[in-house]
């Protein structure tokens, strides 16, 4: 500042030192705070503890964030467009897949005769009848 011809450039120094000292001052807060945690693991789970409960619950909330959640949550990616069939069905999260899995009755007990048809460990051979 001291070698400024121009008494105009001295003001807007001054004002880019100014915002260089907060910008620092803001980094300097920014390392004292990395890597600890704000809240403890009880009070990050709620949150999604009650959404998988009821989503619905989230969607009808009347602040636009809670619509955001529940989008970006059930549905991770984008819709895909087709040109000719239009929308594409929605690839939903890995929750609520799983959760789906379990809805449609595919899931259940493994029968006692086993997955694998049956066979002999010993060769027999029919006599004609």
């Amino acid at each position: 500042m001291v070698a400024a011809d121009s008494a105009i450039l001295i003001p807007t120094y001054e004002r880019q030192i100014k915002q260089l000292e907060e910008e620092c001052i803001l980094i300097e807060e920014k390392i004292k705070k990395y890597g600890t945690m704000d809240t403890s693991f009880e009070e990050v789970n709620r949150t999604a503890k009650e959404f998988l409960a009821n989503p619905y619950d989230f969607c009808g909330m009347a602040y636009l964030s809670g619509k955001r959640l529940v989008l970006k949550v059930t549905f991770p990616h984008p819709l895909a467009y087709h040109q000719k069939d239009g929308y594409r069905t929605a690839a939903l999260a890995l929750p609520f897949a799983v959760l789906r899995d379990f809805s449609n009755g595919k899931s259940g007990m493994v029968e006692p005769g086993g997955i694998e048809p049956p066979t002999s460990c010993l060769q027999s051979t029919r006599s004609p009848s």
